[in-house]
């Protein structure tokens, strides 16, 4: 929302004179190819993580944090932000508060258009590991995103094991402590 000085409102509460006349218009979102999206966001935006290598040659990463990025590095292949086809693997709480995986799939004609609900799909997986990986594999085979359906299996294991630890089936892994 933008306010301009051209209107018959009135803006008492914003802390101008009541003779200072405002407009407040809206704003249409421009449809941009997934590429321009990622070339005008991928320095700053606000899930971005920089880490500093400790040398030259390590050199420094990028992580993104963003919902959908299925290997949290900051590339184009992997944006939750700029592709307008995403899958998010998460762990989401269910009625008896115990920790389930489930899969999102947003879908936007173009990127950096608003994303509704009518643009998210949202599967859970709380069969076991063969039947969801089975569903997974029929949703990101050939129509939807296929060049990420092995990531998003590894995606989907590493976050299952997570809730079996978190919901108090197996124990978690002990971490020793000094040299053995």
């Amino acid at each position: 929302m933008i306010i301009t000085r051209h209107s018959a409102l009135r803006a008492t509460a914003l802390r101008y004179p009541p003779h200072y006349p405002l407009y407040i218009t809206t704003v249409q979102m421009v449809q941009i190819s997934d590429t321009l999206c990622y070339q005008l966001t991928k320095n700053h935006h606000a899930f971005l993580k920089k880490r500093n290598g400790s040398t030259k040659r390590t050199g420094s990463i990028q992580f993104s944090t963003e919902p959908g990025n299925l290997k949290n590095l900051n590339t184009l292949k992997y944006s939750g932000i700029c592709k307008s086809q995403t899958i998010d693997i998460s762990a989401v709480a269910d009625a008896n508060d115990r920790q389930v995986v489930q899969m999102t799939l947003l879908n936007a004609n173009k990127a950096g258009v608003s994303r509704g609900t009518a643009s998210k799909r949202t599967i859970p997986l709380k069969k076991n590991f063969r039947k969801s990986v089975k569903s997974m594999a029929k949703v990101t085979g050939l129509s939807y995103r296929s060049d990420l359906s092995s990531v998003a299996l590894a995606r989907y294991a590493k976050v299952k094991a997570g809730c079996v630890v978190a919901n108090g089936v197996k124990e978690g892994v002990k971490v020793k402590a000094g040299r053995a």
